[in-house]
């Protein structure tokens, strides 16, 4: 049984009409809330990007957390890739939480409503960002050859905007190893730490990927 058809099934089991209605609008409140949420996180992951070089190059002494300040250039310095790791996994995870929201939203609306999941009425509910916009605009053109020319031209920016947090990310510990080292406990946290989160982060992008293209293999196995 796909998602959409156990979450089919919970609707017509389990809820009601009313809470069905309900559920669709706390659901809605949720989803605005994750978006204010991934805002909030983007704007520390580059706090974070440029704060990093200025504290390199010398240009910043010293961080201040409300009433600490962290003068110690090593420490400083290793702090923020370990923030921006762990920002960035915080990021991912609400960002898949997210697109299940949404997913789960439309299949409640079309519920509620009697309407296909994808149809007109259905579509001017979705509460789009800008990416739904491009999924929705673009990368659904019917048109084959329009569909494979914006999949061109969006695709490898969405890889560049997923990767390069990692290719920073990898900048930032090159840079404290070549700086510092590693010969003492403390360096050793600051350099392993980011690692970790890092690789958190990929696993759990795997991981969603892989239930995403099971879900659709599932589905299209099942439309034959």
């Amino acid at each position: 049984m796909s998602k959409e058809e156990k979450i089919r099934k919970i609707l017509d089991e389990k809820l009601t009409e009313n809470n069905q209605e309900l559920y669709a609008e706390l659901l809605n409140s949720r989803i605005d809330e994750n978006r204010k949420s991934m805002s909030r996180l983007s704007i520390t992951l580059i706090l974070c990007y440029f704060a990093f070089p200025l504290i390199v190059e010398s240009k910043i002494s010293d961080i201040s957390f409300g009433p600490f300040k962290l003068s110690d250039n090593i420490i400083a310095l290793g702090i923020i890739p370990s923030i921006f790791a762990f920002i960035y996994y915080k990021y991912i995870t609400v960002w898949i939480d997210l697109v299940e929201q949404k997913m789960t939203y439309r299949i409640v609306t079309a519920k509620i409503f009697s309407t296909g999941q994808k149809s007109f009425l259905n579509q001017r509910l979705w509460p789009h960002s800008f990416m739904d916009s491009v999924m929705l605009y673009h990368l659904d053109e019917k048109s084959k050859f329009l569909g494979c020319l914006t999949t061109l031209f969006w695709v490898p920016i969405g890889l560049i905007v997923i990767i390069f947090p990692f290719a920073f990310e990898y900048y930032m510990i090159k840079t404290l190893y070549e700086s510092f080292g590693i010969d003492t406990i403390l360096k050793k946290v600051i350099i392993i730490t980011p690692i970790l989160i890092g690789i958190f982060t990929i696993l759990i992008i795997i991981q969603a990927g892989k239930r995403d293209f099971d879900e659709k293999k599932y589905s299209s196995q099942h439309r034959v």
